[in-house]
């Protein structure tokens, strides 16, 4: 889900992971709100790596 939030022109029109262009404004707000400007960083601070360990 954070890939449709994190590019928003590439989800203008349709439906992603069950939400509206409407929706994701909405949840992209409210990530601002809550984790300042550079809340895509913030979070993929916090996402565990997927690379598969050494």
């Amino acid at each position: 889900m954070l890939g449709v939030l994190t590019q928003p022109d590439l989800t203008r029109i349709g439906v992603w992971a069950a939400t509206t262009a409407p929706d994701r404004s909405a949840l992209r707000r409210r990530l601002e709100n809550r984790l300042g400007p550079d809340w895509v960083n913030v979070i993929a601070a916090q996402t565990p790596s997927s690379a598969p360990p050494r």
